[in-house]
């Protein structure tokens, strides 16, 4: 039988520990590439994603525009569906003063509004102190930053509150059920008859793009807020 010299016990160790050199060094590659896949999938996601809404500004945009060339003409439909290029994309035009607004309304329904969507307990309070300093809302998702909600409640929100009324109350003949709900009997106003929210629909449902004064000739009608 022969003998194992060192040096044969030596090249072998070295073989091994070269082997386990080999097979680390793959494993570390393997990671490598994996971390690199997910980070370019996720890359191209991203980009996918912001193409995507790039487009529904655009899109959006570009429905406002006409809805405001349109002129009160636009104002005599409750919904209309848009040609090509739109893809049959359906808008719904809401009169303002159906809705809630955040500067105007009266503290008794601006409170029974927080309650009912969900808001922190002191939300009512916190917009009244925020507005003693003569300060406004300029767009309904303001309000979130000022009494500290979660951001989730504007999906509820965008149906019941606007900031281009003006009213202390609401007017029942163009409000929505959700509004009804919350409003009271003396909480009653005149419709706006120009301005409108314009929601339009989609996957996952109806969505505020922005608010469009309708003035009685397209040269008087001005876009308030794109979103």
């Amino acid at each position: 039988m022969m003998k194992t010299t060192a040096r044969q016990y030596r090249t072998s160790g070295q073989s091994g520990f070269a082997i386990i050199v080999v097979l680390s060094s793959l494993l570390i590659l393997t990671i490598l590439f994996a971390i690199a896949s997910q980070r370019s999938m996720a890359h191209v996601q991203t980009q996918s994603a912001e193409r995507y809404l790039a487009k529904q500004r655009h899109e959006n945009a570009a429905i406002l525009t006409i809805l405001r060339d349109m002129g009160d003409e636009a104002a005599s439909f409750d919904t209309l569906t848009l040609p090509v290029p739109f893809e049959g994309a359906t808008v719904r035009l809401q009169d303002v003063g159906g809705l809630i607004d955040l500067n105007t309304a009266s503290p008794e329904l601006l409170e029974r509004m927080f309650d009912v969507v969900g808001f922190p307990e002191d939300a009512a309070r916190s917009v009244r102190d925020w507005k003693q300093d003569g300060q406004r809302f300029i767009r309904i998702d303001d309000v979130i930053r000022v009494t500290n909600a979660d951001a989730i409640l504007l999906d509820d929100m965008q149906f019941v509150a606007t900031v281009h009324s003006g009213r202390r109350g609401i007017a029942p003949s163009v409000a929505l059920d959700a509004v009804l709900e919350i409003a009271a009997v003396n909480d009653e106003a005149a419709p706006s008859m120009a301005n409108f929210a314009v929601y339009r629909a989609g996957r996952q449902g109806e969505r505020l793009i922005g608010v469009v004064n309708l003035g009685s000739s397209a040269t008087q009608s001005r876009l308030l807020e794109m979103r």
